[in-house]
C-alpha cells in the first residue's frame, strides 16, 4: 500500500509538472534558476516547451532526476510521438506509470536498450550520468560507432567507466555533448541532477544546430554539469587524436597527422615494452628515423618491439591532455642462400640459409622453365629453415625461392636460378648368358641427342676385335649378334657429350656350347622284363637326366620304371603296360635344357594278378559271397573249379548251388566239409594266371523256450526248454524288460537258469513285459540266440498315508501319502466312515493325498482303496477325532478422526478377540452408526466375537467422545488495498482463518460479489465468518472501503471549508484500523488540517485519535485496540475554495467482532 501511495504522489506531481506547467510557460522564468550555472540551458529548454517546471513556479535544478522524468524530457526534446507507440511492454514495471508512453517511444527508437535493465526499468529510480550519456549517443545515431570505439576517454576516473561504455563517452565527448567536471572527472555512476540533465539535452540540441555548449562554473562545488565553463577564468580541455596502425616493420614509413582542439602546445613521447611486459620510456630520437612536430611527421622504427606513442597537449590554462596509441613493430626477414650456376642430375647440391630462422618457417618453392612446380616432384632431398641437400631429378632451367611470412602476413623472398644438365649414358642390356646357337639383341635405351657410340669387347679377359667374336653388327642404336664360340665376353658402349665428359656402359655375358647324344632300346617287353639301354654321346662334362613319356605325354619315371640310366645307359623294367618313348635330358650351367629323343618306341605288356575273397568258414544253407579282384584282368575270361576234402578239382556246380562269373558270385554249400575253390584267367598271348582259396562248412544248433502269460511281483515263474544240436554247449541267459535292451537276467531275477530251463522270481512296482533269451556259442565263436514268449508281471499296490489323529471341527487338515507304488493307470478311491457308515467331508483327495475338512464333532475312519486292471483290490485306513471351542470376549477401540460429513466426524471402531482353537472370528455390534459418522458428544457401542462355527463370546462396551473447537476470526485481505479504489477496477478480496483441530474451513460472505470483482461507487462493506466441517463458527470479520474518483464521485465531495464523513459502525463489532484520505488538488496550497475522532464504547465519549496540519490534501491511518471504538468521524478543513468540488474524501476501516 505504501508503494501505491508513492506512485499516486509521483503521478500527481508529474501531472502537475506536465499540465499546470503551461501556466508558467509564458514567463519562461524560474526564480531558483536565476544565476544558476545552467540558467541559459533551462531558459532555452523552457522556451522550446521541453520543460515546464513545478506548480510552485520552481524548476529545482539541483534536485535529482529520475529515469522516468529524464525519459519524458528526452522524448519531448526529440519530438517523438508518444501517443502512437506500438511497442509491446518492454519492461515489467512501467504499466500505467505516467512516463510509460515516453519510455516505450524511446525503446522503439533504439534510444533505451532493454538489455541495460534486465526486464525492470525502475522509472522512479534516480538516473546516473552514464545512463544519460548512452541515451544521448544513441539519440545522435552513433550507437554503432560507440560500440566499435574502445580507446582512452581522457578522464581521470576512467577506471570507473566500463569498457562497454567507453565508446559512448568518447563519442559524447567528441560531439561536445559532455566535457566532464573541472577536475577532469566524469563521475559516471553518480546520480544526475536536473540541471545536468537539462544541460546535456541542451548541448545535444545546440550541437544539432551547430552551436556551442554551456558548462558549469568552476566554483569548487560538486553540482557541476556536463559541459565546460563559460566563465572567463576557465578554458576547455585541449583535445588530441591521431591515427596509428596496429603493426609495422622496421622498413615501413609511418605518417602521423594529429588532430587537436583547444591545444596550446603538443609534444611526443615513446615507450617500449620490456620482456616482462612493462612499458619503459625511450629516447624517441634514438628509436626512430625521422621526427615528429606539432603537425606530426613521418617516422620509421629502427628496431622491432611493442611501442606506445603518446601525444601530450596543454590547453591555455596549462592543463595536459594525453592521447596514446600502441603499435607492434616487426623485423624485416630476408632469407639468403647461395646456388651454383649449373649442375647435373646426379650431383648433390648443398644449400645453407643465412641467417637461420627460428621464430618463423621458410616456405620453399621452385619453377621449371618459368612454370611453378611442386618441390617434391623436381628434387630429391629436403629443405628446412637452415637449408639442406637436394638433387634435381631432370634437366632444365630452375628458379629456387625461399619465402618467409611473419605474423602480420608480410612475406620476404630470395630466389636463385640454376641450369641442370642430364647424365648421358648409353644404357643397354645383355643377358647373363647365351649359347652359340642363339641371337642376342642389343638396344641403346636413352636418346643420345645424335652422339656416336664406340663399341669394344674382351674375351676371357683379353681385348679382342669385336668382329672376330660375333656374327652381325652394332651401331649407335644397338644391333643383333651371335657369338661364334663359347667363352666369357665383355661388351662396352662409350659416348662423349659436348662438354667433353665421357659416359660408358659395359656389360658381361657367358656363352655356352650345344651338347649331342644317341641311344637304342628293344621294340617290345613285359612289365617283368629287364631292358638294356646302350648309347654314344659328346656331353662336354654334362650329366644326362632320363625321361619317359607315353602317347599321352610325359610320365613320372619312378611311377613307371624300376632301375636307373646314366650317361652310359643301363638296365630298366617298366611297371605298367603301355607304349613308351625314352628321352635324354641335358641341362647346362645356364639352366638351358636339351631334350634328345630316340625315334623308336617300345610296347610293354602287363602281368595279370588275381585275388579271390570268400569267408574261411560258413554253415550249410548259408549264402557265401565270392569276389574276384586283381590287376590286368580286363577282357579276360575266368574258369572255376572246386576240390572237396583234398580231392581232385571238379566243376564247381557238382558241390554248390548258385552262379560264379568273371567277377565272382554267390554260392550255397549243402553239406559240411572242407572245400578248395580255384579261378583261372588266360590272356590273349595264351599265358594262364590262377588263384585258390579254402572254406570249411560247420553244423547249426536249435532251442525252444516257454513262459506263463501272467505273474505278480515276487511270484515263482517256470522256464521250460526243448533243444537239439547243442552237443553240450552252455546257455547264457539274458532278459529284456518292456522291449528294452537285453541284459543278464540276474539283474532282475533271483534263482538259477541252465540249458534245460528252471524257475525265477522278479520284483516290480509297475506292470512289465518280460522276455528271456538264451545264447550258445560254438567252436567258431559263432553265437546262436533263442527267445521265449513274453510274460506280463504286475506289481503289488501300496497306498499308505498319514493323517492327524485329532483335528478341530471345520479345520482343513492335510492327508499326506507316505508310500505309494504300483498304481500305474489306477486311481485311489477315498472314503470316510463314522460309526461304520459312510459320511461326507469337504475338500479333495487324489493319488497325491490332499486337504479335507470335517465339520461335525466325532470319531472317523478314512480309507484309501485301489483296484488294478485284473480286478484285485488293495486298501489302507487311519482313524481321526474331530473337536471345537468357543472364542474369548473381545477388546474394543474407538478412534475419532477429523474426517467430516454432514457436520459429524468419522469414528473408526475396531475390536480384537482370540479363539482357543485359532478359528477366524467376526464381530457383531450394537448401537453402531451405519456410516461410522457421529455428532459431537458422548457415545457407547457394544461388540462381541463369533467364530466360524457359530460360537459367540460375551458383550464388551466401547465408550468415546466426539469434540471440536471453533475456527479463528478470519483476516480479510483486499487487493488493491488503498482506502479508495478507482471505478470499474477489479478488486480481489480473500480471507484466512485457522482451525486448532485442523478441520476444513469454509467462508460465509456478506457483501462480496466474487473473489475478484468490480464494486459500485461509494462505501462498500464486506463481512465474513469461518465455519469448520463440524459446523462450529468463528466470529465475524468486516472491512469498509470506497470506490471513488475525482470525476465520478464515490466518496464525499469536498464542497466547503469544513467536510465531515462518519463511519457509523456495524452491530456487535468494533473498529481496529482505519485510513482517511483527502486527495490534493493541483495548484492548491492553504492552511488545511485533518482530524479523526472515535466513539469509545467503554466511556461513551468521542475521543480524538489523529490530527495533522497540511497545505494540500491529507492521509491519516492508525491501528486501534479491539473492543474500544464502534464509530469514527473523519473531518477536513480548508481555507481556500480551489479544492471545492475537486476532491473526494474517502476512508477504509477494519472491524473486530466479539
Amino acid at each position: 500500500m505504501k508503494w501505491k501511495g508513492k506512485n499516486v504522489c509521483i503521478m500527481v506531481l508529474v501531472f502537475c509538472f506536465l499540465m499546470i506547467g503551461n501556466a508558467y510557460s509564458s514567463a519562461k522564468q524560474f526564480p531558483d534558476a536565476v544565476n544558476h550555472w545552467s540558467e541559459k540551458a533551462i531558459t532555452r529548454l523552457a522556451t522550446k516547451d521541453v520543460i515546464s517546471g513545478y506548480p510552485d513556479g520552481t524548476v529545482r535544478p539541483d534536485g535529482i532526476v529520475t529515469r522516468g522524468q529524464f525519459a519524458s524530457i528526452l522524448a519531448k526534446s526529440l519530438g517523438l510521438d508518444t501517443s502512437k507507440s506500438e511497442e509491446s511492454q518492454p519492461f515489467n514495471d512501467i504499466y500505467h506509470h505516467w512516463s510509460e508512453r515516453s519510455i516505450k517511444a524511446l525503446v522503439q527508437s533504439g534510444i533505451i536498450a532493454k538489455a541495460d535493465y534486465e526486464g525492470n526499468f525502475k522509472p522512479d529510480k534516480p538516473i546516473t550520468r552514464i545512463e544519460i550519456i548512452r541515451m544521448m549517443v544513441r539519440a545522435s545515431g552513433k550507437s554503432d560507432e560507440a560500440k566499435r570505439t574502445n580507446d582512452n576517454t581522457g578522464f581521470a576516473d576512467e577506471a570507473d567507466i566500463s569498457r562497454a561504455d567507453r565508446g559512448y563517452v568518447i563519442i559524447a565527448k567528441q560531439n561536445n555533448i559532455i566535457a566532464g567536471y573541472p577536475d577532469n572527472t566524469l563521475r559516471p555512476k553518480s546520480e544526475a541532477t536536473r540541471a545536468e540533465a537539462f544541460q546535456l539535452i541542451d548541448n545535444q540540441m545546440r550541437q544539432n544546430q551547430k552551436l556551442g555548449n554551456e558548462v558549469p562554473p568552476i566554483d569548487g562545488s560538486d553540482d557541476y554539469g556536463s559541459g565546460a565553463s563559460s566563465s572567463p577564468n576557465s578554458y576547455p580541455d585541449a583535445q588530441i587524436d591521431f591515427e596509428l596502425s596496429n603493426t609495422a616493420h622496421t622498413d615501413t614509413e609511418i605518417s602521423i597527422s594529429p588532430i587537436t582542439q583547444y591545444a596550446q602546445t603538443l609534444k611526443w613521447s615513446l615507450a617500449k615494452e620490456t620482456e616482462d611486459g612493462v612499458q619503459v620510456p625511450v629516447d624517441i630520437s634514438q628509436v626512430i628515423k625521422g621526427s615528429l612536430s606539432q603537425s606530426g611527421g613521418k617516422i620509421t622504427f629502427k628496431e622491432s618491439g611493442k611501442y606506445t606513442l603518446t601525444a601530450i597537449t596543454e590547453n591555455y590554462s596549462g592543463r595536459e591532455t594525453k592521447c596514446s596509441k600502441g603499435i607492434t613493430v616487426y623485423p624485416v626477414f630476408i632469407p639468403k642462400f647461395d646456388l651454383s650456376e649449373y649442375s647435373y642430375i646426379d650431383e648433390t647440391i648443398n644449400i645453407t640459409v643465412n641467417p637461420e630462422f627460428n621464430d618463423v618457417d621458410i616456405v620453399w618453392s621452385v619453377t621449371k622453365e618459368g612454370k611453378d612446380e611442386a618441390l617434391d616432384t623436381v628434387i630429391d632431398g629436403s629443405l628446412t629453415n637452415s637449408g639442406g641437400s637436394i638433387t634435381f631429378k631432370e634437366k632444365g632451367t630452375y628458379a629456387l625461392t625461399a619465402t618467409v611470412t611473419d605474423t602480420t602476413g608480410r612475406s620476404f623472398t630470395c630466389s636463385k636460378e640454376i641450369l641442370v644438365y642430364p647424365v648421358i649414358s648409353p644404357e643397354f642390356d645383355l643377358p647373363e648368358y647365351t649359347h652359340t646357337d642363339k641371337v642376342v639383341n642389343i638396344t641403346i635405351a636413352p636418346k643420345l641427342d645424335g652422339l656416336d657410340v664406340v663399341w669394344t669387347a674382351t674375351k676371357d679377359g683379353k681385348e679382342t676385335a669385336i668382329d672376330k667374336i660375333i656374327d652381325g653388327s652394332l651401331t649407335s642404336t644397338g644391333g643383333s649378334i651371335t657369338f661364334k664360340e663359347k667363352g666369357s665376353y665383355a661388351i662396352t658402349a662409350t659416348v662423349t657429350d659436348a662438354t667433353g665428359r665421357s659416359f660408358a656402359c659395359g656389360k658381361g655375358i657367358l656363352v655356352y656350347p650345344v651338347p649331342s647324344l644317341v641311344f637304342k632300346y628293344p621294340a617290345t617287353a613285359y612289365t617283368d622284363s629287364n631292358i638294356i639301354i646302350t648309347q654314344t654321346a659328346e656331353m662336354d662334362g654334362l650329366i644326362v637326366e632320363w625321361l619317359v613319356e607315353s602317347t599321352s605325354g610325359p610320365l613320372d619315371w619312378n611311377d613307371y620304371i624300376d632301375g636307373t640310366l646314366d650317361n652310359d645307359g643301363g638296365t630298366i623294367q617298366f611297371k605298367q603296360e603301355g607304349t613308351y618313348q625314352l628321352t635324354a635330358k641335358v641341362t647346362d650351367k645356364t639352366g638351358r635344357v636339351f631334350l634328345l629323343n630316340s625315334e623308336s618306341r617300345i610296347d610293354v605288356y602287363p602281368v595279370s594278378d588275381i585275388n579271390i575273397t570268400l569267408p574261411a568258414k560258413a554253415y550249410p544253407g548259408e549264402t557265401v559271397s565270392v569276389n574276384v579282384s586283381g590287376d590286368n584282368l580286363n577282357n579276360l575270361k575266368c574258369q572255376w573249379s572246386i576240390a572237396a576234402d583234398g580231392g581232385n578239382p571238379e566243376e564247381y556246380e557238382s558241390h554248390v548251388s548258385g552262379t560264379l562269373s568273371d567277377d565272382g558270385g554267390t554260392i550255397t554249400f549243402a553239406k559240411m566239409g572242407s572245400y578248395a575253390l580255384t579261378a583261372t584267367f588266360t590272356d590273349k598271348l595264351g599265358r594262364a594266371f590262377t588263384c585258390s582259396k579254402v572254406i570249411t562248412i560247420y553244423p547249426i544248433p536249435d532251442m525252444q523256450i516257454s513262459l506263463p502269460k501272467l505273474a505278480y511281483s515276487g511270484d515263482a515263474v517256470s522256464v521250460a526248454t526243448e533243444e537239439s544240436g547243442l552237443k553240450g554247449l552252455n546257455a547264457v541267459w539274458s532278459i529284456s524288460i518292456d522291449g528294452g535292451p537285453e541284459v543278464p537276467y540276474r539283474q532282475y531275477a533271483s534263482d538259477v537258469l541252465t540249458s534245460t530251463g528252471g524257475e525265477i522270481r522278479i520284483s516290480t512296482n509297475k506292470t512289465i513285459a518280460v522276455k528271456l533269451t538264451a545264447s550258445v556259442t560254438d567252436e567258431n565263436s559263432r553265437t546262436f540266440t533263442f527267445s521265449s514268449n513274453t510274460i506280463s508281471i504286475k506289481p503289488n499296490i501300496i497306498c499308505s498315508f498319514a493323517a492327524p489323529s485329532s483335528v478341530h471341527t471345520g479345520e482343513s487338515f492335510s492327508v499326506t501319502m507316505e508310500e505309494v507304488s504300483g498304481l500305474e493307470e489306477s486311481n485311489i478311491t477315498w472314503s470316510l466312515t463314522k460309526d461304520g457308515s459312510l459320511t461326507d467331508y469337504t475338500g479333495s483327495l487324489s493319488n497325491n493325498g490332499g486337504n479335507i475338512t470335517i465339520n461335525d464333532v466325532g470319531g472317523y475312519t478314512l480309507t484309501a482303496a485301489v483296484t488294478n486292471s485284473e480286478g484285485r483290490i488293495f486298501s489302507y485306513s487311519e482313524n481321526i477325532a474331530v473337536t471345537n471351542t468357543a472364542p474369548n470376549a473381545p477388546e474394543g477401540y474407538a478412534t475419532v478422526t477429523r474426517t467430516a460429513k454432514d457436520q459429524m466426524l468419522l469414528v473408526n471402531i475396531t475390536a480384537s478377540a482370540t479363539d482357543p482353537d485359532g478359528d477366524d472370528v467376526i464381530y457383531e455390534y450394537e448401537d453402531q452408526s451405519e456410516d461410522g459418522y457421529y455428532p459431537l458428544g458422548s457415545h457407547t457401542v457394544k461388540v462381541r466375537a463369533k467364530d466360524s462355527f457359530g460360537a459367540v463370546s460375551s458383550w464388551t462396551e466401547i465408550n468415546f467422545k466426539v469434540v471440536g473447537s471453533a475456527p479463528s476470526t478470519p483476516v480479510i485481505t483486499r487487493t488493491p488495498d488503498g482506502n479508495s479504489v478507482a471505478p470499474n477496477k477489479p478488486i480481489t478480496i480473500t480471507a484466512a482463518s485457522t482451525d486448532l483441530d485442523g478441520d476444513t474451513i469454509t467462508y460465509v460472505w456478506e457483501g462480496r460479489q466474487a473473489e475478484t470483482s468490480a464494486y459500485p461507487l461509494g462505501r462498500n462493506t464486506i463481512r465474513v465468518k469461518a465455519v469448520d466441517s463440524t459446523g462450529m463458527e468463528s466470529p465475524w470479520a468486516a472491512i469498509v472501503f470506497f470506490v471513488a474518483d475525482s470525476n465520478n464521485g464515490g466518496g464525499m465531495t469536498l464542497s466547503g471549508p469544513e467536510s465531515v464523513i462518519v463511519e457509523k459502525g456495524i452491530e456487535c463489532a468494533t473498529i481496529t484500523e482505519y485510513t482517511f484520505s483527502v486527495p490534493p488538488v493541483l495548484g492548491h496550497s492553504g492552511s488545511d488540517y485533518g482530524r479523526v475522532r472515535g466513539y469509545n464504547i467503554l466511556t461513551d465519549t468521542w475521543d480524538q485519535l489523529d490530527y495533522q496540519s497540511i497545505a494540500n490534501g491529507i492521509t491519516l491511518s492508525q491501528k486501534l485496540t479491539a473492543g474500544v471504538y464502534s464509530q469514527l468521524e473523519f473531518y477536513y478543513y480548508t481555507n481556500h475554495d480551489c479544492m471545492y468540488n475537486k476532491s473526494n474524501i474517502t476512508y477504509s476501516v477494519s472491524y473486530y467482532f466479539e
